[in-house]
């Protein structure tokens, strides 16, 4: 055998030159634990490919053609270290990661395809055994997408951006119980192209916040679902959905509110009809329920567009050309009159 034969036969069948360290390949089934990093590509093939990424994608993840499944996790905090003795006070819980960070990019390509981006838990915070010790606070729940880009591209794409969880707090023996950490952003100062072709579909939704300790009262906060992202629904001609929904609070005595579903940013619809839902999320602890929309501008387009906000809004809302309905509870915010044409309050 010569040199080079001999040196082939040890390349692992699974290999592929250009994609990233951690990365594996079984035909159109794609594995990569160690995220996707800066400046670099993992390339589907032509066929149906299911793409599985652990960590933050800072890189490109370009589905290409045919009906792919990409799947994204950021990787989720470690547990605060338990304390005793001397030492009083107990660790805090480690943040989740992103599942998408600054420079990222997922690529659907053509085909229909389905992008579920869901950002990493916040850990646990340690338990305190020691005297007048406090349990460790949870850790924060990683963001969905910060300051990234996912086009679906064209096809029937169905698009989810879910922030991590928040930590639940720690408990202590002795002392005060440690609190719930915040729920992770949907998409955080990002943008989101859904799809070209009619029936796809976006939903971002906040994480949910990280309950008290037994014994403790305050729980995490619901995650915002969209701080400063911009979203597009693309060109259907026949509209698509989108569902932007604050996380809940975690549970606990005391304060927790629910996570505002739209804070601020900017979403544009499509030429056609489009479904567009907004609301806050719930509190677990208290009636702290998220505002459904705060600011940012909403301009469905064309086509005849129904937009529905359940929670508080204090925004203008454009409903574009159309025959349009505006479906509000809480606050009405302030819907167009001479766009929206139906304005309807609902419970």
């Amino acid at each position: 055998m010569s040199l080079a034969a001999a040196h082939l036969a040890f390349v692992p069948a699974s290999a592929h030159a250009a994609d990233p360290a951690g990365c594996t390949r079984d035909g159109t089934h794609i594995t990569c634990t160690n995220g996707v990093p800066k400046g670099q590509t993992v390339t589907g093939t032509s066929g149906d490919d299911t793409i599985e990424v652990t960590g933050t994608v800072h890189g490109t993840i370009d589905g290409g053609d045919g009906n792919d499944t990409i799947t994204v996790h950021g990787r989720n905090g470690a547990p605060g270290s338990n304390t005793s003795g001397r030492r009083a006070d107990a660790d805090n819980g480690g943040d989740g990661e992103n599942a998408v960070g600054s420079g990222g990019t997922v690529l659907g390509g053509a085909g229909n395809d389905i992008i579920t981006l869901i950002g990493g838990n916040g850990g646990k915070g340690g338990t305190s055994f020691a005297r007048f010790g406090k349990g460790g606070y949870g850790g924060l729940g990683g963001d969905s997408v910060e300051a990234g880009v996912v086009d679906g591209g064209r096809g029937i794409n169905l698009i989810t951006l879910r922030g991590g969880a928040g930590g639940i707090g720690g408990a202590a023996s002795n002392g005060k119980p440690g609190d719930g950490a915040t729920g992770g952003r949907g998409l955080d100062a990002g943008r989101v192209i859904v799809g070209a072709d009619q029936h796809s579909s976006l939903t971002i939704d906040g994480g949910t916040g990280g309950d008290a300790a037994p014994g403790g009262r305050d729980s995490g906060d619901g995650g915002v679902a969209v701080w400063r992202g911009v979203m597009e629904g693309g060109t259907a001609p026949e509209g698509v959905s989108i569902d932007i929904t604050g996380g809940d609070s975690g549970r606990g005595s005391g304060e927790g509110w629910g996570g505002v579903g739209f804070f601020i940013g900017e979403l544009m619809g499509t030429p056609g009809g489009d479904d567009i839902t907004l609301e806050g999320g719930k509190s677990r602890s208290s009636r702290a329920k998220g505002r459904a929309f705060v600011s940012g501008p909403l301009d469905t387009k064309g086509g005849d567009d129904t937009i529905t906000v359940r929670g508080g809004v204090t925004a203008s809302t454009q409903c574009g050309p159309g025959n349009d309905t505006y479906n509000y509870t809480e606050q009405r915010g302030i819907p167009n009159r001479r766009t929206c044409e139906h304005i309807n309050r609902f419970r």
